[in-house]
């Protein structure tokens, strides 16, 4: 819900691009407030690979510590999560300030990609992609 709140347009995002150093800064303390506990267990790409590894050095069940295998926890709990926090803030926060008719920020960039240049048949540069879409 963090992150939607910082990237979503009509909640006054933060402005100088610092929504990247904002996100470090929630991670960085949900780590720091969960690491001793669950391994820093926030990202499956970063725990259970870690884990298996130590288990195929020969560290066994040490490896995979917990009761009742504990390891799905970390791997399922954050897909499942980020999927119900990205609801609820939609429901909640984001229907809201439709509602109320709040605009995007005036200084906030639109969505799209960037327009690439490729050689057509004729020699010539033809732009391939989506450019910025007018509000």
């Amino acid at each position: 819900m963090f992150v939607l709140a910082l990237t979503d347009e009509r909640n006054q995002p933060p402005k100088s691009n610092l929504a990247p150093l904002l996100i470090g800064f929630a991670v960085a303390a949900i780590g720091m407030s969960f690491g001793a506990n669950a391994g820093y267990a926030i990202n499956p790409a970063r725990d259970f690979g870690p884990r298996v590894l130590a288990w195929l050095g020969g560290w066994g069940t040490v490896a995979f510590p917990g009761a009742h295998w504990y390891l799905w926890v970390p791997i399922v709990g954050p897909l499942i999560g980020g999927v119900i926090g990205a609801v609820v803030y939609d429901l909640f926060v984001g229907d809201v300030l439709r509602a109320r008719g709040v605009p995007p920020a005036p200084d906030v960039e639109g969505f799209g990609e960037t327009v690439e240049d490729r050689p057509g048949g004729d020699g010539e540069l033809e732009q391939h992609g989506r450019t910025v879409r007018d509000r």
